[in-house]
C-alpha cells in the first residue's frame, strides 16, 4: 500500500515536470487553442486587429491632421466638418480643453475652423463614427484632460497581470496602438485635396487657414493653388477688402513675395503664372511681387509654356502695370512659339497685354 502511495507521488511529480518543461511553441498553441492570445506573444494587437470593421483607407485617417469646421453644437461637445469626408466628426468637449468648459460654446461656435486630429474611428450599425481632438498649438498634440472618470488601462500584456488590482493610470491621448511611422501631419496630396474642397465649397476662412497652420509643409504648387482657391472664392469688393485685411493673408503674401525675393528658383514658372493671375483676378496689384516677375523674364519666357505666358500677360494687363517692357519684349520675340502653340484666345490675351502697357 505504501509503495503505490509512493508510486502515486512519482506520477504527479513527472507531470508538473512535464507542465515546466513546456517549449514557448507549445505555450502559444495551448493559448490559441483555447483562444486566447494573438499568436504573438505580449505584443500588442495591430491597428488592423483593434479596428477589424475598418476599410484601409479608413485605418490611414487615424491620427491625421485636418482643418475642421463647426457645423453643429451640443452640451457634450461639437460636430465638425471634415474635408473630403462625408459625415462630420465628433470633438467631445474634454477635448477641446485641458481646462474644464461649462458649455461646448466656450471653445467652439459654429462656422469656425479648428485644426484637429482624427483620434479614433469606430462603426455604429454599419456607418463611421470619427471622433476629433482640438490640436494643441502647430505639433500633433491634442487637448484632452487625463484621467478623467476612473481608472483602469494602466496594466501589462503579460498573463501575471490580467487578475491585478485596477490603477489609477491615466489614459492616453489617443485610443489605439499606432506605429512609430505615423505622421501627425498631411501628406502633399492630402493638402492639395483638403485646398481643392475649401475651393469647391468657396471656404475662404478654411483655405486660409490651411496656409496659417500648414505652412511649412507647404510647396509652390500649394501655394499656387490656394491663391487660386482664393480668386474663386472671393466676390465683391467687399470681401477683397476684408481679404487683404486679414492676417493670414497678409502673412501668405509677405511670404510668397520675400521666398520670390530671396530663393526665386524655388517656384516653378507654371506656379508663378497661376499666382500673378490669381492676383488680377483679386485686384492686388502690390508692386513687390510684379517686381519680381519682370526680374525674372529671362527664365519666364524660356520656361513657361504658352498658357503660361498668357496668364502672366493677362494679369500685367488687368492690374495696369507700366514697369514691364523687358518682359512683354522678351515675349513678343518668342512670336514664332507663340503662334504656332498658341490659340486664338492666347494670342490675343498677349496682344492685349502689350497694347495696355
Amino acid at each position: 500500500m505504501g509503495s503505490w502511495v509512493g508510486g502515486k507521488r512519482v506520477q504527479n511529480n513527472e507531470k508538473k515536470d512535464k507542465k515546466r518543461c513546456r517549449s514557448p511553441s507549445d505555450s502559444n498553441a495551448h493559448s490559441n487553442g483555447r483562444g486566447r492570445g494573438n499568436g504573438r506573444g505580449n505584443q500588442p494587437p495591430s491597428r488592423e486587429q483593434t479596428h477589424p470593421s475598418l476599410t484601409q483607407q479608413q485605418l490611414q485617417l487615424i491620427n491625421t491632421i485636418h482643418p475642421c469646421k463647426v457645423v453643429r453644437i451640443a452640451e457634450y461637445g461639437a460636430f465638425l466638418e471634415i474635408p473630403n469626408q462625408s459625415r462630420p466628426g465628433l470633438c467631445h468637449k474634454t477635448r477641446m480643453s485641458n481646462n474644464y468648459l461649462a458649455k461646448t460654446e466656450d471653445a467652439m461656435k459654429i462656422g469656425e475652423i479648428h485644426r484637429c486630429k482624427i483620434i479614433n474611428i469606430k462603426v455604429d450599425q454599419g456607418r463611421p463614427v470619427i471622433e476629433l481632438a482640438k490640436c494643441a498649438g502647430r505639433g500633433g498634440e491634442v487637448f484632452g484632460r487625463a484621467g478623467g472618470g476612473g481608472g483602469g488601462g494602466g496594466g501589462s500584456s503579460s498573463s501575471s497581470s490580467r487578475n491585478s488590482p485596477r490603477t489609477s493610470t491615466p489614459t492616453p491621448t489617443t485610443t489605439i496602438t499606432t506605429s512609430p511611422t505615423t505622421s501627425p501631419t498631411l501628406n502633399a496630396r492630402q493638402i492639395s485635396a483638403n485646398i481643392t474642397d475649401m475651393r469647391t465649397r468657396q471656404d475662404i476662412p478654411g483655405v486660409l487657414t490651411i496656409y496659417a497652420d500648414f505652412a511649412i509643409h507647404l510647396d509652390a504648387i500649394h501655394l499656387a493653388n490656394i491663391y487660386g482657391a482664393l480668386a474663386h472664392s472671393v466676390k465683391g469688393l467687399f470681401d477683397i477688402t476684408k481679404l487683404k485685411s486679414d492676417e493670414r493673408f497678409k502673412r501668405l503674401f509677405n511670404t510668397t513675395v520675400a521666398k520670390i525675393q530671396t530663393n526665386p528658383n524655388w517656384y516653378n514658372t507654371r506656379s508663378l503664372s497661376a499666382i500673378a493671375q490669381s492676383l488680377g483676378k483679386l485686384n492686388i496689384s502690390d508692386a513687390p511681387f510684379f517686381d519680381e516677375i519682370v526680374k525674372l523674364h529671362g527664365r519666364i519666357v524660356k520656361e513657361a509654356d504658352v498658357q503660361a505666358l498668357s496668364n502672366v500677360c493677362w494679369a500685367f494687363a488687368t492690374l495696369g502695370q507700366k514697369k514691364a517692357d523687358a518682359l512683354f519684349e522678351a515675349i513678343a520675340a518668342q512670336h514664332v512659339r507663340i503662334v504656332e502653340k498658341g490659340s486664338v484666345q492666347e494670342v490675343s490675351e498677349r496682344t492685349s497685354g502689350k497694347m495696355a502697357t
